[in-house]
């Protein structure tokens, strides 16, 4: 899906994921502009961070389109744009739909560490 290259910096306070050009045009490209759907992008998927050969955690790919809950680690936003655009970022946090809360903070700050020592 995306790795470090495609990804530009991680905010462990609202748990961004600040993406590149280049992570813009892959994460978009499971998306059919001009009116994506949620069939068309990597919604439900389930995704796997990891720094070197560590898993730092795994969850679920969701979108703030969704009316279903999830409490699971879930990364969002599959589907949202910017200014009518392409999204730039994409979030990780802990539960969706009433369940939401921060990431656990040893996830995140090993995940800004990483980001912060490139």
């Amino acid at each position: 899906m995306l790795s470090e290259y495609d990804i530009d910096s991680f905010n462990p306070a609202d748990g961004t994921f600040e993406l590149n050009e280049q992570g813009i045009e892959k994460w978009t490209s499971h998306f059919q502009y001009p009116e994506p759907k949620l069939k068309d992008s990597l919604f439900g998927q389930g995704f796997v961070i990891k720094i070197g050969d560590d898993a730092v955690c795994s969850g679920t790919v969701w979108s703030m389109l969704s009316s279903a809950s999830r409490q699971d680690i879930v990364l969002l936003d599959a589907l949202s744009t910017i200014g009518g655009g392409k999204p730039n970022t994409v979030r990780l946090q802990s539960g969706y739909g009433g369940f939401e809360s921060a990431i656990d903070p040893s996830i995140s700050s090993v995940i800004a560490d990483f980001f912060n020592s490139r």
